[in-house]
């Protein structure tokens, strides 16, 4: 059984950019005071411009809680309304919310999370200017 639940994780204006935390069962996520948890940050593809948390796959949810771990995917601010610089600080936000509060979050503890692996999809191509 899969167990997922959505947080925010920042808030930029009135725009709430959420995570969802996927664990194998309530249970593990209660679990993740515990040393040596690892989770998943994954980052949705798009192009930079379409998707969200919730277009995450569910054979990667399947192989990160098949390992053990707890996948995390999280929205981040998409082109036009946003640029580049805007995501990258979202991604780092994302990652300090992972390996800072998450376990505050789910289970209640101060604890940090250890090992957090940065994966996703592809965001797009590269454009280059010809001049």
């Amino acid at each position: 059984m899969v167990s997922r639940s959505t947080h925010v994780y920042k808030t930029v204006d009135s725009l709430e950019l959420k995570v969802d935390v996927y664990t194998k069962s309530p249970d593990q996520a209660a679990a993740l005071s515990e040393s040596n948890v690892t989770a998943c940050l994954w980052l949705h593809g798009g192009g930079f411009v379409a998707l969200n948390r919730q277009s995450v796959r569910p054979h990667v949810v399947q192989s990160c809680l098949r390992r053990g771990w707890v996948l995390v995917s999280a929205d981040y601010r998409l082109f036009p309304q946003a640029n580049g610089q805007d995501a990258v600080d979202d991604v780092k936000d994302a990652y300090y919310f992972v390996r800072n509060r998450l376990v505050e979050i789910v289970a209640g503890s101060t604890a940090t999370i250890p090992n957090v692996i940065l994966a996703g999809a592809s965001a797009g191509k590269s454009f280059h200017t010809h001049h």
